[in-house]
């Protein structure tokens, strides 16, 4: 290999010095073979039935295209035949020349080169296999190339072919993308030498430009610019070989595609200025444009392809240098042309007073790439005071737009918003499934409540179902079709903030037919009924994660079941509609205080002990189909306190008092206010059944306010304990109940 090595050096130096004084090819005769032909046996014949492609059809026209550019640099051009239609003899042949004529055609002529141009395949199914290599004659005795020259021109064939084919690499066995035919065909065991080279008097080699079995490529090859390139790429390396000066001319070539499904353009039209010319591709699925024989310079591409925005690009055209640009151009017909972009979102902007259990909903216009909108960085940004945050994110898919839920992500605390924060939404370069991208970032705001939440689970939903009626048999469904309704529980999707191992996926449809319609799904048993409540509790809760249908959902519970213990009709009491216009999870409240009751069987007022009743969906002229599948997760009554006016010297109390921890029962930290009338010691401590002193909390003196502190009883046992505030003679006692 070393005696190669220094044989090729020897043979550049040789060649550069003997042609360095050339201005162009003239005195120089060449023959260029076209490969296999004729559509006959012995060419590749198409091999997708969308794409009509011959081998033969492709080399051939390279074949007449480098005759013309060898040509115009000056040399003599001898072609091994003249046409690619050839007729069938009755003995199954046809006058297509034979490998040796061909060879026997450049001996004839007393040529100076030889070169064969082919396409490659894989012989397989080849959806990925596209590179160049050059095949040269070798001495099967001595294993070495019978004509080093046509080593180094072969260097030079391979790397402009791939420069202007852009095609993939390959290694060789004797220079990179350079093999010797007696190996390449058979290695140690045994090969054979290509015919079309056996007898050459002269260098010469063969051409693997690209493949025919590689579907994006044969598309490209039937477009006869395209050939061109291969053609300039085989010229170029005659040009460099021969001490020829490089060509100053520059070329612009690209391959425009659609934004939906990244699809080759056919037609396409782009124009190049400042001189106006334009190129129409063709209709072979190649996207394929080209302008040659351009001055050094800077030219403008524009991309006026019918149905597709107009686009353009600023090119600078080096001497000698092929400048690629692709493009991507956005479709303005059809779902194609509409940029993803959010259509609703929760909270609202502005929105004030957020519970901090809220989950951040974001609906699209469309389906969206759930990798553009779940990266960890970059497109979907959530920032808390100004400060970058950790996020959690689902996208889910319904009625043809995708949705996303959002929560904030701290494995050491809730999945929850701080309380009095203000938090921004920033969304930018989500990309659909034909690759629309969102341009112009969407960015929304909202502040949470400065309260702590007492969360009171009352259905955290589980694998078993079993407490809950059938929405199909229900007296109160109306307008259904019973047998396409189910209800079942899903270990996915979950809410993260939920206690329970699943889901509730309900699926129901209505009847077309009917004029009225409501699905029940009650609550008929378990341990959820025995959560009870009054109006002045808090806010009943529920997660549910929407399919953008535009169906009304609703809560229903029973009312003063502190009287009718096993219910009545005529108490039983609705929330308003909530309309699921959105996709994925969201939170829904039903403020008891404040919002009153929707109207059903009930009187229309919550006037007593409360629990819940179920839930129930309905249909209007609003509503998207006839079918729907919601998820329903962790349903529960929230209480508040206000975390406002706490350590506030300016608030003075009228008592002393010791207010109730919140939240109650706790675990493991628990907030205790408490109000201090006049200036005194302060003393504020916690205590054990026994009455041991477990944790003293304040011990100070202490002038008028109100003030809080956090317990935390990490480490402690679950029970019950006491917190005792003294201040001054005024003594105040409440009961602290910790959970694991």
């Amino acid at each position: 290999m070393n005696r190669v090595r220094t044989l090729l050096v020897m043979v550049a130096l040789t060649a550069s010095a003997a042609f360095a004084q050339r201005t162009d090819l003239t005195g120089l005769k060449f023959c260029i073979d076209p490969g296999h032909g004729g559509h006959s046996g012995n060419d590749r014949p198409p091999v997708f039935s969308d794409i009509p492609f011959w081998e033969s059809d492709g080399n051939f026209a390279k074949a007449l295209l480098l005759k013309d550019l060898l040509e115009a640099q000056g040399a003599t051009v001898i072609l091994t035949r003249y046409t690619n239609e050839y007729v069938n003899d009755p003995s199954g042949g046809d006058n297509e020349p034979s490998l040796t004529a061909r060879w026997t055609t450049a001996n004839q002529n007393n040529v100076d080169w030889f070169h064969s141009i082919h396409s490659n395949a894989a012989g397989s199914t080849n959806t990925s296999y596209n590179y160049t290599m050059v095949l040269i004659k070798e001495d099967k005795v001595t294993r070495q190339p019978v004509w080093p020259q046509a080593v180094t021109m072969s260097g030079y064939v391979y790397s402009h072919i791939r420069a202007e084919g852009r095609t993939a690499s390959s290694s060789g066995n004797i220079a990179a993308g350079v093999y010797l035919d007696y190996t390449f065909y058979g290695g140690l065991n045994g090969g054979f030498n290509l015919g079309v080279l056996s007898g050459l008097a002269m260098p010469g080699e063969l051409s693997e430009g690209s493949f025919h079995d590689y579907y994006p490529e044969v598309s490209r090859l039937m477009n006869n610019s395209r050939r061109k390139m291969e053609a300039y790429g085989i010229r170029d390396a005659f040009m460099q070989y021969f001490g020829v000066p490089a060509d100053t001319n520059g070329i612009i070539a690209g391959i425009l595609t659609s934004n939906f499904g990244g699809k080759p353009i056919n037609g396409c039209v782009v124009r190049l200025q400042p001189a106006d010319s334009v190129y129409t591709g063709d209709q072979y699925k190649n996207g394929f444009y080209m302008f040659d024989g351009l001055k050094l310079g800077t030219y403008r591409l524009r991309f006026e392809t019918p149905g597709f925005a107009v686009d353009s690009a600023d090119v600078v055209v080096g001497s000698g240098v092929t400048a690629f640009v692709d493009r991507t151009l956005r479709s303005t017909t059809g779902d194609n042309a509409l940029l993803p972009n959010v259509v609703l979102h929760t909270p609202a902007h502005t929105a004030a007073n957020i519970m901090p259990n809220q989950v951040v909903n974001l609906t699209f216009n469309k389906l969206i790439d759930p990798n553009s909108l779940i990266a960890t960085s970059g497109n979907m940004l959530i920032q808390e005071d100004g400060i970058p945050m950790n996020r959690s994110a689902w996208a889910i898919n319904g009625n043809g737009r995708t949705g996303l839920a959002v929560w904030p992500s701290n494995p050491t605390t809730p999945w929850q918003f701080n309380p009095g924060k203000t938090y921004s939404v920033t969304v930018v370069g989500t990309r659909d499934a034909g690759g629309n991208i969102q341009l112009d970032p969407y960015t929304f705001s909202f502040t949470t409540a400065n309260v702590a939440l007492q969360i009171t689970p009352i259905e955290p939903f589980s694998s078993n179902l079993t407490a809950w009626g059938s929405p199909a048999t229900s007296p109160a469904s109306a307008g259904i079709l019973a047998d396409s309704v189910s209800f079942s529980a899903a270990s996915l999707p979950r809410v993260p903030l939920g206690t329970g191992p699943a889901s509730a996926k309900l699926h129901y449809c209505f009847d077309s037919s009917a004029t009225s319609w409501l699905l029940d799904l009650p609550l008929t048993s378990g341990t959820a009924r025995d959560v009870h409540w009054t109006r002045s509790s808090g806010i009943l809760e529920a997660y549910v994660n929407g399919d953008g249908s535009g169906t009304l959902f609703r809560f229903v519970v029973d009312d003063s079941v502190d009287v009718f213990p096993d219910g009545s009709p005529s108490n039983i009491e609705v929330s308003p509609w909530i309309r699921i216009d959105w996709v994925g999870w969201k939170l829904l409240e039903w403020n008891l205080a404040t919002e009153a009751p929707g109207t059903w069987v009930g009187n229309g007022k919550l006037e007593g002990t409360l629990r819940l009743h179920g839930f129930q969906f309905s249909r209007d002229s609003a509503t998207i189909g006839w079918g729907s599948t919601v998820y329903l997760d962790q349903t529960q009554l929230v209480a508040t306190m206000s975390l406002d006016a706490v350590s506030d010297p300016g608030a003075v109390p009228h008592t002393t008092a010791l207010q109730q921890n919140f939240p109650n029962p706790f675990n493991p930290t628990t907030m205790i206010r408490y109000e201090v009338a006049r200036a005194s010691q302060v003393r504020l401590s916690v205590y054990d059944v026994l009455g041991r002193e477990v944790a003293l909390l304040v011990d100070d003196h202490e002038g008028p306010g109100i003030r809080q502190v956090t317990w935390n009883a990490a480490g402690m046992p679950s029970g019950i304990y006491y917190c005792r505030l003294q201040a001054g003679d005024a003594v105040s006692i409440r009961k602290l109940v910790l959970i694991r």
